[in-house]
């Protein structure tokens, strides 16, 4: 008969060896509203973390590593508009946007991040 420290070291395993096993498998996400899906806007980003709608098609894209706010027009990425010096450990890096409420009359863009 195992001891109880052995007992609970066979639990432990046995549900890390469980709830780590889905992680070879990336499942998408469960949709819940039959009114709403998800579909790929844009590829080739790397950590995108935030975006703007500027108009139909037209978007700028954040990629919190690097610190670049990237132009993404029909789905492609067409220019670095900036690029910002960032710190992007853990949970920093460029992280938020946002356009002025009377955009594009003021053309005023704002965004958070963390600079090194």
């Amino acid at each position: 008969m195992l001891g109880l420290g052995a007992a609970l070291a066979t639990a432990l395993t046995t549900t890390v060896l469980l709830s780590t096993g889905g992680q070879a498998q990336t499942a998408g996400p469960v949709i819940l509203d039959p009114d709403l899906g998800v579909r790929t806007v844009a590829s080739g980003l790397s950590q995108p973390t935030s975006l703007a709608i500027l108009g139909a098609n037209d978007m700028l894209v954040l990629e919190k590593a690097f610190g670049k706010v990237q132009r993404v027009v029909g789905g492609v990425v067409q220019e670095t508009v900036l690029d910002l010096a960032v710190n992007s450990g853990s949970e920093r890096g460029l992280l938020g946007i946002t356009l002025h409420p009377a955009f594009p009359g003021n053309p005023g863009v704002y965004l958070y991040w963390t600079r090194l």
